[in-house]
């Protein structure tokens, strides 16, 4: 999950997604990839609010929050926080990257500091690709071991 804002950070998302499908990982997806009907709401906002809570909650195994420089994070750090507050269950399974000049609030570390969430830096979006393949095969074999 990251930015879809502007369309240059949309675009980085994607290509993120892309690597990691490369890689094997077959289900990444961004919440864009999910269809919007049936509508979560009339309302656009609320339904694009919803939906992501809705993927966050019921789909996903692992997630992964992606901070880039000069790109609209609040949507991140809302699916963050939401996933501290609501997902706890899921806590242990994400990961947070900021891109080096990325400078997150106290309202967005405090709660990766609350719950020890793991999270790493990146210089650029092949190293984020090669950083984010490492935690997801931890996580997996985290998964593996809790399902026996």
């Amino acid at each position: 999950m990251g930015p879809y804002r502007p369309s240059n950070a949309e675009k980085r998302l994607k290509k993120f997604r892309h690597c990691l499908r490369n890689k094997k990982y077959k289900n990444a997806k961004i919440v864009a990839d999910f269809p919007n009907e049936p509508r979560f709401h009339p309302d656009q906002d609320i339904h694009f609010s919803l939906k992501s809570q809705e993927y966050i909650k019921n789909w996903a195994d692992v997630l992964i929050f992606a901070f880039f420089k000069d790109a609209d994070n609040q949507g991140v750090a809302n699916e963050l926080t939401f996933t501290c507050l609501k997902v706890l269950e899921k806590v242990h399974f994400s990961v947070v990257f900021s891109e080096k000049s990325v400078i997150l609030s106290s309202l967005t570390k405090g709660p990766i500091k609350v719950h020890r969430m793991k999270s790493d830096v990146f210089e650029d979006d092949k190293e984020l690709c090669q950083k984010a393949q490492g935690y997801l095969t931890e996580f997996i074999y985290q998964l593996y071991w809790q399902i026996e």
